[in-house]
C-alpha cells in the first residue's frame, strides 16, 4: 500500500515529555521493532517499508517532509517473507532495534510522538497522513494538503525552538 504524509521532525540532548508540552493529550507507549533496513513489528503486525520519495515543502515557515513510501504488511509467516528477512537482517551484525514511542494521537490522520534516536538524541516528530492508498497518486492537489496541514499549527508551533536533524533529499526507491 502506497502511503503519504506529512512529517517534521526535531531533536534535542534531553528527552521530550508530551505531558509536559501538551498537558491535554493523552499519551500511549507503542513498541516497534525494527530489523535493519526495511522490517519492523508495530502494532501487532510485521510489515516491511520502503521509502519511495521524499521531498521538501516549505510551510509556515518550516520545512516539512513529504513522504511517499510502499508499505506491505505480512499477515502470515511464508518462505518468501523468509527470504525478504533473512536478505535485510543477513548482513548485519546486530539487526535489531526496540524503539519506544510515546505517541499522543491528535485524530485519525496525525499525531504526535517521540522516541530516543540511536545516535544518542530524542526526537520529537510531528506527523499527519493524507491516506494509504492501493496505486501511487498521480496528481495532489498541494494547496488543500497544505490547507490540512494548516489545522496543527498549534502542536507544531512549539517545534520551532529545536533543530531538525540532518535530511537527506531526493531519496529515491524503484522497486
Amino acid at each position: 500500500m502506497h502511503e503519504y504524509e506529512f512529517r517534521y521532525v526535531v531533536q534535542d540532548s534531553a528527552p521530550f515529555f508530551l505531558q509536559d508540552i501538551f498537558p491535554e493529550c493523552t499519551v500511549k507507549v507503542q513498541h516497534v521493532w525494527y530489523v535493519k533496513p526495511h522490517f519492523r513489528y508495530k502494532n501487532k503486525r510485521l510489515e516491511t517499508k520502503h521509502i519511495i520519495s521524499t521531498e521538501a515543502v516549505f510551510y509556515d515557515g518550516l520545512w516539512f517532509k513529504w513522504v511517499h513510501s510502499l508499505e506491505t504488511p505480512h499477515v502470515s509467516w511464508s518462505s518468501l517473507t523468509d527470504k525478504k528477512f533473512l536478505d535485510a537482517a543477513g548482513n548485519f551484525q546486530c539487526p535489531f532495534r526496540n524503539e519506544t514511542r510515546h505517541v499522543w494521537t491528535l485524530d485519525n490522520q496525525a499525531q504526535v510522538y517521540t522516541f530516543a534516536h540511536p545516535d544518542g538524541t530524542y526526537r520529537l516528530v510531528f506527523e499527519w497522513e493524507y491516506g494509504v492508498f492501493s496505486k501511487p497518486i498521480k496528481n495532489l492537489d498541494t494547496e488543500s494538503l497544505l490547507e490540512n496541514l494548516g489545522k496543527y499549527w498549534k502542536v507544531y508551533e512549539y517545534f520551532r525552538s529545536f533543530a531538525s536533524p540532518p535530511y537527506r533529499l531526493n531519496e529515491t526507491y524503484f522497486p
